[in-house]
């Protein structure tokens, strides 16, 4: 099992899609990010498939943004837009550097 997906299910439409399963029921981004770029990586499911996935496994303010980003979106759009909302802004060795070379006002 890679990255906790496990076999493909079938639904009623006759679609399989990927199951992931997660250890902890509250993820950080991050994980979500890593499995679903991997899974966009593996070629192995339609992005139709992809996206049901995604919408069953983001919860709250994270599956807000996919129900406005409208029809014909693919995987990688989807990942890039919650990127842009829940993502890292700089990378940890900018943000640190910028983090000590800070200096407080006088006031």
């Amino acid at each position: 099992m890679v990255f906790g997906i496990s076999h493909p299910v079938s639904c009623a439409c006759h679609l399989s899609f990927p199951v992931i399963q997660l250890v902890k029921l509250d993820v950080s981004y991050e994980i979500w990010r890593q499995e679903a770029i991997s899974l966009i990586d593996s070629g192995v499911y339609p992005d139709i498939s992809l996206l049901m996935a995604f919408h069953k496994l983001l919860k709250g303010s994270a599956a807000d943004v996919l129900l406005h980003l409208g029809t014909g979106i693919t995987p990688a759009s989807c990942v890039q837009k919650v990127d842009t909302i829940f993502g890292n802004v700089l990378p940890l060795g900018t943000l640190l550097e910028r983090f000590w070379s800070v200096r407080q006002n006088q006031g």
